[in-house]
């Protein structure tokens, strides 16, 4: 499954006479989905910084997180499912409030 996250920011100078805009944009891939024994999460960014990756169940329960130093371009994570049951989940990464986005992982055993 692959998410594009576009955000517009407009920028405007007192002496411009038509406004910068800058387009932001994310790209995640988490496969595969299903998985069973381990899931790869890539994310691609132009915005560097601290990101939180973290699965939760279907009840809510912080089931595993890690912290991401996220340079620009693509960075990987191989994460190890094997202790999860059989079910859904939701993988959610954010960056400090300025960026969230949830996808939803199915672990089949």
């Amino acid at each position: 499954m692959t998410i594009n996250v576009n955000t517009a920011c407009r920028t405007v100078a007192d002496d411009e006479a038509e406004p910068e805009v800058s387009i932001l944009e994310e790209k995640i891939n988490l496969y595969p989905n299903p998985a069973s024994k381990e899931v790869n999460f890539e994310f691609s960014t132009i915005e560097k910084g601290d990101y939180t990756l973290s699965i939760f169940d279907v009840l809510g329960k912080k089931v595993y997180q890690d912290r991401l130093d996220v340079k620009e371009g693509i960075s990987k994570k191989t994460i190890n499912i094997m202790e999860l049951r059989k079910g859904i989940y939701f993988v959610k990464i954010e960056n400090q409030g300025a960026f969230s986005k949830t996808i939803k992982l199915v672990v089949e055993k």
